[in-house]
């Protein structure tokens, strides 16, 4: 019984284990995940919770900014190095943070947007309008005072500016580290940073204060391509202080390895008692900086060493020197600045704003068609990351990769579709604010599956602002010809409206779109086919067999006389030349026979003089001209040539449906003869259709006699009047004479006309 109790509390003893094992597991956990929902993974900053996040940005494994953000009103205390240590990233995106106010809680001794950081990321955030400190006394031997960061060990700062109104210190308590960036880095990272404010600092104590331009106190860091531009002023009720030290760059540095390259300091350091160096306040006598890494600096003020002490070993050298003034000359010429390195590229990380020296790393970028461009661009995208954006893009960071992608249209505004449109158009220029961009900066390509163009760059100074296009269309030569029968010209080629010509050449391209060419016969001649022809490799035409080209989706069929041709699709997708064949298999001879030359002035057949050679005209007329001059005093026997006619037509025809008459201005009769040599050529006619035409003088009795019979009527009449009264007066006379018989037939005068 007591061995049963006992295996029973065993396994009560052992269950309570286990249950309070889940119990702590659990709570754990939640109490793990209630701290990490706490601090938070990441964090988007407007107006509305910039407060909320800087009052204790440890809290966030990520901030980014999402817009510009004024803190005017808001004071952000200071923070202990117990107080947690931001280690993510901080990223502006370009964006500010404007009117900073700093207050000190108890015990802090960190003062800074981010007070404490440790291997974390700050970059691309500009820092603007006022800024202001209030301190009183601490219970930390030094502070950490700066804009961006208090103190900072093993954390990158980049691409970030300094531009505000001015600031002001005083200090009471023992001792402190100053920079307008950071109070204190120890291995740090910093480059590509613009400074420009001035720094007044009060001081109430003899104590240890290391204050730079850029850096308080510098340990085992590097800054590279940074420039400040301000005056620092220290003053004291005190009349000896004797551990100030002051730098254009930092007040006081220190580690063998720490890199001081490319950097530029455009200052005046005043003070009665500070130590101070255009570069550096002092360098650790212990730890001091190589000397080889202190190089390619330089500072405006000439009485000043490099630095201020412990510096005999940084002699000033060409590239460690005073020098006149940071202008752009200088700064852009690459020869004054590292070449073992990345070195300082002015125009990749700094620009003029206003003559002033600015970072270069807030880009802007929006897009500005001009209405002529809607025929071809559907859309335009940027590109930032892989991802599409429709823009605009706003305060995109220096050096970033951007590309803007056009998709083009594959129906025009015309209603003419094609699908790779891409193919035929030249992106020829690009405008930045309506100015020609410089094209080097940007690699332009195309993408026909999506028909499109894609024009990547860097964002920079030289690339940012407001974009748009100048795109033509991109035509290719084509030549249309008509061949050549020898040394006769049997046709043309024309567009709509245009007379045939022998050749022309056309550059086509979209926005010619769609037109046809076609082929006019002359004379005898018919059009047979076109040839065409591609330019091979050597620039040479080369003859494409008429089943390589007449197999297309478009239909084209090379036996069309008007042939359509539409930009862009086969088999006119390239440069070709059109050659348009004519034949004279339809050709039929026309002679004349048995011709009275003396009769007749000339014929022409179809216009064609007749010259006692044979004419050739198209067999295939139904009212073939042939017009015939006689020459004066001969008619054209109508009647005997349409009889002969008749044989030649197998038909009956009759005059007035073959014949029309006239006279020409020198009183010629001319006959204009409508023949239907296809007719002839039906009942047998090969090669030639000889005619006979039949002549005959005009006074052979038919139109003349009535003519001579008007002109003698009267003088008939005239005269028959005169011996009628010549023969009564006779008569008369006779009559008393002679007995003349009663008998005689009496004179009639109706008789005697008849």
């Amino acid at each position: 019984m007591k061995k049963v109790s006992n295996s029973i509390w065993s396994f009560v003893l052992i269950a309570t284990l286990v249950f309070l094992a889940g119990f702590v597991m659990m709570t754990g956990q939640f109490f793990y995940s209630s701290l990490a929902d706490e601090r938070g993974d990441s964090v988007q900053v407007n107006q509305s919770n910039a407060e909320e996040v800087f009052s204790d940005p440890s809290r966030y494994s990520s901030i980014t900014l999402t817009s510009d953000v004024d803190m005017n009103g808001i004071i952000l205390e200071g923070k202990s190095n117990s107080s947690g240590a931001f280690t993510g990233v901080l990223d502006g995106n370009g964006f500010s943070i404007s009117n900073l106010s700093f207050g000190n809680a108890e015990g802090a001794n960190n003062f800074a947007l981010i007070p404490f950081a440790q291997n974390a990321t700050i970059q691309n955030l500009k820092i603007s309008g006022s800024a202001s400190f209030s301190f009183s006394q601490t219970e930390y031997n030094v502070v950490n005072v700066g804009l961006l960061v208090g103190r900072a060990s093993g954390t990158t700062i980049s691409n970030c500016e300094i531009a505000v109104d001015g600031v002001q210190l005083d200090f009471s308590n023992n001792s402190a580290n100053v920079g307008l960036i950071a109070g204190n880095v120890e291995n740090c990272q910093i480059y590509d940073i613009v400074v420009k404010s001035d720094l007044a600092i009060v001081l109430t104590s003899d104590a240890q204060y290391n204050i730079g331009g850029l850096v308080g106190a510098f340990s085992s860091s590097s800054i590279r391509r940074s420039l400040f531009f301000g005056a620092i002023t220290i003053s004291s009720q005190n009349q000896s202080f004797d551990s100030i030290f002051a730098g254009g760059l930092m007040g006081f540095a220190q580690g063998t390895n720490s890199q001081i390259r490319d950097n530029g300091v455009s200052a005046t350091l005043t003070s009665e008692f500070a130590t101070r160096g255009g570069l550096i306040g002092q360098v650790s006598s212990n730890s001091s900086v190589m000397l080889s890494n202190l190089n390619y600096c330089y500072w405006v003020d000439a009485s000043l060493p490099a630095v201020g002490s412990n510096g005999e070993q940084y002699s000033q050298t060409q590239t460690l020197t005073t020098i006149s003034g940071l202008s752009y000359s200088f700064l852009s010429d690459k020869n004054n600045f590292d070449p073992s390195s990345a070195g300082f590229d002015f125009d990749l990380v700094f620009g003029v704003a206003n003559t002033e020296i600015v970072l270069q790393r807030f880009q802007t970028f929006t897009f500005s068609f001009d209405e002529a461009l809607d025929d071809y661009i559907d859309r335009a995208v940027f590109i930032v990351d892989e991802q599409e954006q429709q823009g605009p893009l706003t305060n995109i960071s220096y050096n970033t990769q951007i590309a803007i992608k056009l998709y083009l249209n594959s129906q025009l505004n015309s209603g003419y579709s094609v699908a790779n449109l891409v193919e035929f158009l030249n992106l020829r220029q690009i405008f930045i604010n309506n100015v020609g961009a410089d094209l080097s900066a940007y690699q332009i390509s195309s993408d026909s599956l999506e028909n499109s163009f894609i024009i990547s760059f860097d964002a920079n100074d030289l690339t940012t602002g407001s974009y748009s296009f100048e795109i033509f269309a991109k035509g290719y030569q084509c030549e249309f010809v008509a061949a050549r029968d020898g040394e006769i010209l049997p046709g043309g080629v024309t567009f709509s409206g245009v007379d045939p010509v022998e050749s022309r050449t056309q550059a086509l391209s979209v926005e010619s779109a769609q037109m046809s060419i076609s082929a006019v016969a002359s004379g005898y001649y018919t059009f047979d086919h076109w040839n065409l022809y591609y330019l091979d490799e050597n620039g040479a035409w080369n003859q494409q067999a008429e089943t390589d080209w007449a197999n297309n989706d478009f239909g084209v069929i090379p036996s069309l006389a008007r042939l359509p041709i539409i930009f862009g699709v086969a088999p006119f997708d390239q440069a070709f030349k059109l050659e348009a064949v004519f034949s004279s298999e339809n050709g039929i001879n026309i002679d004349f026979v048995n011709l009275n030359s003396d009769h007749i002035s000339s014929i022409y057949v179809q216009g064609i003089l007749y010259n006692n050679q044979p004419v050739t005209i198209l067999r295939t007329l139904t009212n073939a001209s042939i017009t015939i001059t006689m020459e004066q005093g001969y008619e054209f026997d109508s009647q005997a040539f349409v009889s002969s006619l008749r044989t030649l037509y197998n038909q009956n025809v009759s005059a007035e449906d073959v014949v029309t008459y006239s006279k020409n201005t020198e009183g010629q009769n001319v006959y204009n003869l409508s023949i239907n040599v296809a007719r002839i050529c039906e009942n047998g006619a090969n090669e030639f259709i000889n005619f006979s035409l039949p002549t005959i003088a005009e006074d052979d009795g038919s139109g003349g006699g009535l003519l001579w019979l008007w002109i003698t009527l009267p003088c008939v009449l005239i005269v028959t009047a005169a011996v009628v009264i010549l023969i009564i007066y006779l008569r008369k006379r006779n009559q008393a004479r002679n007995n003349v018989k009663k008998k005689e037939k009496e004179i009639n005068y109706k008789d005697f006309y008849m």
